[in-house]
């Protein structure tokens, strides 16, 4: 099997090669398969906010129309720090898009510690496997707030079907996803059912 990094590696350039209406063509078919399960309750929503520069998943339509229904929405917010916080999100203005590193995330001053329990969190990543397992960029931000955030959320992967390998190295420490929803299909890892 090889290694992280050399998966993501190769993966992250796959990715980088899409043209930007295939990302978003892709990217609108898993919003489509993601917003009747986000439907099936009205509780608190954690999601990323794909970055265009790395050609993630685009989850700004998800984002509006949660912001549309008054679904109470978190995002993740990497401090100046350098650690991964979490802060409401109310409407767009809500949004900083000067990061850096090209993330668009709430503005610093949001940031909450005191988090409600999420009943759904959108985790990204770079490559996946059947069984859920995710390698991200590799600074470990979704694998500690994962392994706190309870079993109660749903926690659902969303990727491009390409990233969805049979099997990526998992160490002691990753925190595999519920559910992972592609272009394609909506796999379920077998760790919670969803009844759609």
């Amino acid at each position: 099997m090889q290694t992280k990094s050399i998966l993501r590696q190769q993966f992250l350039e796959r990715r980088q090669a899409m043209s930007p209406a295939d990302v978003l063509t892709r990217s609108e078919k898993i919003t489509n398969r993601l917003m009747p399960i986000l439907e099936k309750d009205q509780g608190p929503v954690c999601m990323f906010i794909g970055m265009p520069s790395k050609n993630e998943v685009n989850t700004l339509p998800v984002l509006i129309a949660l912001l549309r229904k008054k679904r109470p929405v978190w995002c993740p917010v990497v401090t100046r720090s350098r650690r991964m916080a979490m802060a409401p999100v109310g409407d767009l203005t809500d949004l900083d898009d000067s990061h850096p590193w090209g993330l668009i995330q709430p503005k610093q001053e949001l940031v909450q510690s005191d988090l409600p329990a999420f009943s759904v969190i959108l985790v990204p990543g770079v490559v996946w496997d059947d069984s859920g397992y995710r390698i991200g960029y590799g600074k470990g931000y979704y694998d500690g707030f994962l392994s706190q955030s309870g079993k109660q959320s749903l926690k659902a992967g969303l990727a491009f079907q390409f990233q969805v390998i049979s099997s990526v190295p998992a160490d002691p420490w990753d925190v595999p996803v519920d559910v992972l929803i592609t272009d394609e299909k909506v796999m379920e890892t077998g760790r919670k059912k969803l009844s759609l």
